[in-house]
């Protein structure tokens, strides 16, 4: 999570590359399916952007401002070749509908353009992406300055294939 000022830029700036987290426990079949990095912007603040000065100003609301969406196949090819983080550059989608932001991210995928509109200014998102390969320790010993950042690990959501019984998977 990066909190914006007024202007789209961080905060605090001087956390900026800090903010990180490893994907971990994805396999070389993981990473042949439809993968996608999806990023969610969300205001706070008076209700509506133009709303006046009326009204309590200590109320801060959450409202869903836009989505971005890189799909890894279109660059999976291009960070495996690399031995360092490459920058991707997101757009960042507004909904048409508000009632329809639960599902954003599945309308820009499927370019369902009709459900979401394209800022007219170059609003986006800037992203660097390594892919690291290797268990946890040899990740940690051979990247150490990752982990000297403060990386949030992420593991995988999901099942096994086969549960035993008595066996506990935090995936």
């Amino acid at each position: 999570m990066v909190r914006l000022n007024k202007n789209g830029g961080p905060k605090n700036p001087e956390k900026v590359d800090r903010l990180c987290a490893l994907f971990t426990d994805l396999s070389n079949k993981d990473m042949k399916r439809d993968l996608y990095i999806v990023s969610q912007v969300i205001r706070t603040g008076r209700m509506l952007l133009n709303d006046s000065k009326k009204g309590p100003a200590h109320v801060q609301y959450r409202r869903p401002y836009g989505c971005a969406v890189l799909a890894m196949s279109d660059v999976l090819q291009i960070i495996s070749e690399l031995k360092e983080e490459k920058d991707f550059v997101l757009k960042v989608y507004t909904c048409n509908n508000e009632n329809e932001w639960y599902q954003i991210h599945e309308n820009i995928i499927r370019k369902s353009s009709t459900k979401y509109t394209a800022p007219s200014t170059n609003y986006g998102l800037i992203i660097s992406l390594q892919l690291l390969r290797g268990d946890m320790d040899q990740v940690r010993r051979e990247h150490p300055l990752i982990f000297s950042r403060g990386v949030a690990i992420t593991r995988k959501l999901g099942f096994p294939d086969v549960i035993m019984p008595g066996e506990s998977h935090p995936t």
